[in-house]
């Protein structure tokens, strides 16, 4: 296998993925190529809990050993038991180790363009918000969306503005010229489901990590409930870390909880951050008795049920 074969199954990827025909085979495929590619590299660097790989000069982000199965056979077979245990009726899959599975899958395509193509910035991040979005599909049998139509005049303030332009200013269906008039809009976002009239409607964004852009949810969650009422649209966080390689002598967790609880305290209600690798700082008890943050293997074995439940009076 090389960087090339995966570059092409990506391709292959996102073509299936826009036309809502992407299945979990696809991605475990994917994943497989990347394992495979990437035990033949023989410099690693270890540092505590993370490991980095080297090609040349190109670094890869911090690799956490415990969470990264490097067997690509054993992978396949994690995979699958991980598949046969989606339960759509009960929108769960009780298997436990959902977070070791999409974590090497995730990191491993990461790392892949980490080494071999490292300008391509934006398309790790793009393959994990499949991961995150075929997964949930399989698991509660509902296609996803991609826009929310905001219906109703809105007066937005200029730091809703700007990160309104910001979450579509690489979206060709959607134009953030016009926010100066009152208009429909098509609010892009990474992943939505909704379950129709009166029913819950889950809004996800997915990150590798959220450095600078943490704001950018909290901000969306606020002009959705400008436009719909609170409570309408739920908005959750599903990332990978916030780990960040410092050269090649130490791995840092970039976390920023002051800010976190700003947001969530005055800007607009998160209904939780999902990690596959927590960072410490968040997992306090005093920061989680605001905002909950969970691995993401909760998200499926139990908290995915409960956003989704409808409630009746």
């Amino acid at each position: 296998m090389s960087f090339e074969s995966v570059a092409s199954a990506f391709a292959k990827a996102m073509k299936l993925f826009n036309s809502n025909q992407l299945s979990t085979d696809t991605l475990r495929n994917v994943t497989v190529d990347c394992l495979d590619t990437l035990k033949n590299i023989k410099e690693e660097v270890k540092l505590g809990e993370y490991f980095l790989l080297k090609v040349d000069r190109n670094i890869s982000r911090p690799i956490k050993s415990e969470l990264f199965q490097r067997d690509s056979r054993v992978f396949s077979d994690m995979w699958s038991n991980m598949i046969d245990e989606i339960n759509t009726s009960d929108q769960t899959i009780r298997y436990d180790s959902i977070n070791t599975v999409l974590y090497t899958s995730a990191i491993s395509f990461a790392v892949m363009y980490d080494l071999y193509k490292p300008g391509s910035r934006k398309t790790p991040g793009t393959f994990f918000e499949f991961l995150i979005a075929i997964m949930i599909e399989s698991t509660i049998g509902i296609k996803r969306g991609k826009h929310i139509s905001l219906i109703r005049s809105v007066n937005l303030s200029d730091e809703e503005k700007a990160a309104l332009k910001d979450l579509v200013e690489n979206d060709a269906q959607s134009s953030a010229d016009n926010l100066e008039e009152p208009s429909i809009e098509k609010v892009p976002t990474d992943i939505l489901f909704d379950l129709g009239k009166e029913n819950p409607k889950l809004v996800i964004a997915t990150k590798i990590t959220t450095r600078e852009r943490i704001v950018q949810p909290f901000v969306h969650q606020k002009i959705l409930d400008s436009v719909f009422g609170g409570g309408i649209y739920k908005s959750i966080l599903v990332a990978v870390s916030e780990t960040q390689r410092k050269e090649e002598i130490k791995v840092n967790e970039i976390c920023v909880p002051g800010q976190v609880l700003l947001y969530q305290r005055h800007l607009s209600r998160m209904y939780g951050f999902y990690y596959l690798d927590p960072p410490r700082t968040y997992l306090r008890k005093d920061f989680r008795e605001e905002i909950g943050v969970y691995d993401v293997q909760d998200l499926f074995q139990y908290r995915l049920k409960e956003l989704l439940e409808v409630k009746t009076n």
